[in-house]
């Protein structure tokens, strides 16, 4: 096990660590997150990068995850409070209604908040799991004009 983890970076194993945590609220994080994981490449010729538990995020405080009760994919968020004060408060004001319905509401809805029971200044957003924006590709100049139109959408 200890040469498992040392593929994990320190900020995976935070998210290791809060594999189990996780799990009970119903979200299933990557086999890498695992606390038993072994990685799937080990005794093969497979290069870590060809395989899915290879596979790191890109960002220290977000992660994948699959919602158990349906199976949708997911984004979970590590908010440190004392930082970011405000951002579960605001996610949350877009996300209900009457803004919500909003068709120039373009904000990512908040599924889930959950607080982190080994640290008080530390909570876990849900939102969903979204794409980059250049994928798929634009196809033409419009498409390209309606996503900065969008972008940068104001009520007058």
């Amino acid at each position: 096990m200890a040469a498992a983890h040392s593929h994990l970076t320190e900020n995976e194993i935070w998210w290791r660590d809060h594999y189990n945590f996780l799990n009970e609220k119903g979200y299933k994080l990557r086999n890498r997150y695992s606390p038993d994981w072994v990685p799937s490449w080990t005794n093969t010729n497979k290069a870590p990068i060809n395989c899915e538990d290879g596979v790191r995020s890109p960002h220290y405080r977000l992660l994948d995850a699959q919602r158990t009760c349906d199976g949708v994919r997911v984004s979970l968020k590590s908010i440190v409070l004392s930082r970011h004060p405000y951002e579960i408060e605001i996610g949350r004001f877009f996300c209900n209604s009457p803004l919500s319905e909003d068709p120039a509401n373009h904000c990512v809805p908040i599924y889930d908040v959950l607080e982190v029971p080994t640290d008080d200044d530390l909570a876990i957003i849900v939102m969903p799991l979204l794409r980059d924006a250049s994928d798929p590709y634009f196809d033409s100049v419009g498409e390209v004009i309606d996503c900065i139109h969008q972008l940068f959408e104001v009520r007058s």
